[in-house]
């Protein structure tokens, strides 16, 4: 039987998952997982209310030179939206295999997808995909010594993904987006009262009818380490339909990490 690269992909991270980790010449890192999701209101006639997210359980094997670290994963995505869900909405399981340094993971995966509300019925495929993918935050008051009257903090950050689905099934596409904000003050109960302004965008070749979206928002939220809420208002352009909306929208989004491993 011929050994194709979805097999020998598979077949690997099997191998790693379930070989126990004292047969190997060094001991495993660590046990690192996380979780993200956010669940949306919005006015928007094309997008209306949401989710979206994944939670993530992974190995990280060992660190190589250059302080990289090579991570093996299961993950479960999802996405769902009640306006012109036919192309977006999908959700499934994921395995893969990826390197790590600073704010870069640099992989591959293997996803099981199913888009349920398809126009002939639920579509299910599975697609090989090659990423980039980042996040960078920052402060400018602590990092780069810059004040704005009144406030106590200026966070930002950035988060991108670059795709390549092997498959052809959603083609190449990238999305993510960047903030830059203010933090005002501390609230009773811990939260920080914070406004922003941010751009975001979101583009694929294939199936991009209802997905391709890009524009700029400004919003204000109250936000603890684990979660946010707030609200913003955003001005979207869906490039392959030619049309543009805007308004507002209510958000709750959360990310939580571990590692099972414990530090000494």
């Amino acid at each position: 039987m011929r050994m194709t690269p979805t097999i020998l992909f598979l077949g690997c991270i099997t191998l790693m998952l379930c070989f126990p980790h004292r047969a190997f010449a060094w001991e495993i890192e660590g046990y690192p997982g996380s979780t993200w999701g956010v669940v949306t209101e919005s006015s928007s006639t094309l997008s209306g209310s949401g989710s979206m997210g994944w939670i993530n359980q992974g190995i990280d094997w060992v660190t190589l030179p250059g302080d990289v670290v090579l991570n093996t994963f299961a993950e479960y995505r999802y996405r769902d939206r009640s306006r012109q869900p036919e192309y977006y909405s999908a959700q499934g399981p994921a395995v893969g295999m990826e390197f790590k340094k600073d704010f870069l993971r640099f992989g591959a995966d293997y996803y099981w997808e199913t888009m349920p509300n398809y126009p002939d019925g639920p579509r299910r495929t599975t697609s090989r995909e090659i990423y980039l993918a980042g996040y960078k935050g920052w402060d400018l008051t602590k990092n780069a010594d810059v004040h704005f009257p009144g406030s106590t903090g200026l966070p930002g950050a950035i988060w991108f993904n670059l795709f390549h689905d092997t498959r052809g099934v959603t083609g190449s596409g990238g999305m993510g987006w960047i903030n830059q904000g203010i933090d005002w003050t501390t609230l009773p109960g811990g939260f920080v009262l914070n406004t922003y302004a941010e751009y975001r965008y979101r583009a694929r070749s294939k199936l991009e009818d209802y997905y391709d979206v890009r524009g700029p928002a400004v919003g204000m939220e109250l936000k603890k380490p684990l979660y946010r809420i707030g609200a913003d208002y955003s001005w979207q352009y869906y490039p392959i339909l030619e049309e543009r909306t805007k308004g507002f929208e209510f958000y709750l989004t959360w990310y939580i990490d571990w590692d099972w491993k414990r530090k000494e």
